[in-house]
């Protein structure tokens, strides 16, 4: 139980305990494509601002003019600025660059969207900064790293379980067959001396406790 809510941390859903004994043999692991570790669609991750815009504005004016485009792209643009419940208006003079983007008006605004060398082509300045910072944040916040670091996650996470589950059985063996014995009136032949029955009951309850604390550990266990 302490695996599984340590695993809901991470963002791990343990829906079969079974899975985690499993899951601490595997040593390799193969994945598909697209759609397999992503949602299948893109989203928008990061916005870089230059000058005196602000985030929110951004998004706005991106978004009402790729709410006229049917590109995967635009679509991600128009969800994050309605994930944001941000208001945008109608966007004027839309028109299509083939392979290219799109320009249109916003309110006084002209806008153009699209790729690196169209924004070269109508001198945007700021487009290599601009690009250098969206590679970044390509590399750090892409959505498959994130669920790769999950797997890895679950994959730690099952073998320290079942390394606890060990110790646990282990301490309860010693337990049993020390405490057993004694309270049994092993030793009184010996040394005369018999196991009160209060004592018997703090020591099993001090053995249940010594468990729990053990699973507990689980709690703060490293999965990276």
């Amino acid at each position: 139980m302490v695996g599984v809510g340590r695993g809901a941390k991470e963002g791990v859903l343990i829906k079969n305990a079974e899975m985690r004994e499993v899951m601490e043999k595997v040593d390799t692991i193969v994945v598909d494509k697209t759609g397999t570790l992503t949602q299948g669609r893109p989203e928008v991750t990061a916005i870089e601002r230059y000058g005196d815009w602000k985030e929110a504005d951004i998004k706005r004016i991106a978004a009402a003019v790729e709410s006229q485009s049917e590109h995967p792209l635009a679509q991600a643009v128009v969800r994050r600025a309605k994930k944001d419940e941000l208001k945008f208006v109608t966007a004027t003079d839309f028109n299509s660059i083939t392979g290219g983007g799109v320009r249109a008006s916003v309110n006084d605004h002209n806008v153009l969207i699209g790729k690196s060398q169209l924004l070269v082509d109508e001198h945007v300045s700021n487009v290599d900064a601009g690009l250098k910072q969206a590679g970044k944040h390509q590399a750090e916040g892409a959505t498959v790293i994130f669920i790769l670091r999950g797997v890895a996650a679950a994959a730690n996470l099952s073998r320290k379980t079942m390394s606890n589950i060990r110790q646990n059985l282990f301490f309860a063996f010693i337990y049993n067959a020390l405490g057993i014995p004694i309270a049994a009136g092993l030793l009184y032949p010996f040394f005369g001396i018999l196991l009160s029955p209060m004592i018997a009951a703090a020591a099993m309850s001090l053995s249940s406790v010594s468990v729990i604390a053990n699973a507990l550990r689980l709690r703060s266990a490293d999965l990276k």
